[in-house]
């Protein structure tokens, strides 16, 4: 619901996208999925305070960049923003 607002509202700014907003919600389905099936390795891989603040570091650092891509009418890097944040989330 709220990355089609999201992505409505860019458009409606001025910025195109290659993509339409289905197929953007779709792509973020799919992060999901992949973010989940990552998880369950990274678990193993790292301790718990390495993915706890770097995760919430880099996170942070995707919304910041997510922001600025929406002030910039670049409507296609806000999309990978938001997919990389939700695998990361």
């Amino acid at each position: 619901m709220y990355s089609t607002a999201i992505f409505e509202d860019v458009t409606i700014m001025g910025s195109k996208s290659r993509f339409d907003i289905k197929t953007e919600n779709n792509f973020l389905g799919y992060a999901a999925v992949i973010g989940a099936i990552l998880s369950y390795y990274s678990v193993s891989f790292f301790k718990r305070k390495t993915l706890f603040v770097g995760g919430h570091f880099i996170m942070g650092a995707l919304l910041l960049m997510s922001g600025y891509y929406i002030h910039t009418l670049k409507h296609d890097l806000c999309l990978l923003c938001i997919l990389i944040y939700i695998m990361i989330f």
